[in-house]
């Protein structure tokens, strides 16, 4: 018999423990345990609309194809771009892709401008919503341009997907983006 004084002993003491504890421990890992699963907080119909809109702009300045699904853009979203001189205006309007594209254009990485956003400011009557988004562009050295967007949406119901009924998606509908030739922006 070994003596606990004995190296032998002190090394099956060290390896033996805490090897019975592990075989003991399946038994206790099979334990139900009651974990609460954690609650994402609710968003309000304005704060998702307010989160769509930067989404929108955000993933149009810096392409993120993990975030797409979060712009809720369609093919029949409008876009009217508004570009003011001297109180006269000049206006175009685009839909579905081309509309897209030319917003990416206007805003992409390509463009050669550092665009910023300001906070929107939602408005919501119902089923509609409408967000407007203050725009600043930096293109080099030349004083910033202003602009503002407003995007309008309406609330769709929400899939199947969905775990409550007021988690609806807001669509876009129509966006404007006005431009004022050589506009001061507001300090």
């Amino acid at each position: 018999m070994l003596q606990p004084s004995h190296p032998s002993f002190r090394f099956r003491s060290v390896v033996l423990f805490p090897l019975l504890a592990l075989l003991s421990a399946p038994a206790v890992a099979q334990m139900p345990v009651n974990v609460p699963s954690a609650k994402l907080p609710e968003r309000s119909p304005q704060e998702r609309l307010e989160q769509g809109v930067r989404n929108l702009f955000e993933l149009l300045a810096k392409p993120d194809p993990r975030y797409q699904t979060f712009v809720h853009f369609t093919d029949k979203t409008r876009l009217w771009f508004v570009m003011t001189s001297a109180g006269l205006a000049d206006a175009e309007l685009t839909d579905g892709q081309a509309a897209r594209d030319i917003l990416a254009a206007m805003f992409g990485p390509e463009s050669g401008i550092n665009p910023s956003f300001g906070a929107p400011d939602i408005t919501i009557d119902g089923a509609f919503g409408r967000a407007t988004l203050p725009i600043t562009v930096h293109e080099g050295t030349k004083p910033p341009e202003c602009g503002t967007a407003y995007v309008d949406a309406v609330l769709e119901p929400p899939g199947p997907w969905a775990k409550t009924p007021e988690q609806g998606l807001w669509r876009f509908t129509q966006i404007t983006l006005s431009f004022e030739k050589f506009r001061k922006c507001p300090a």
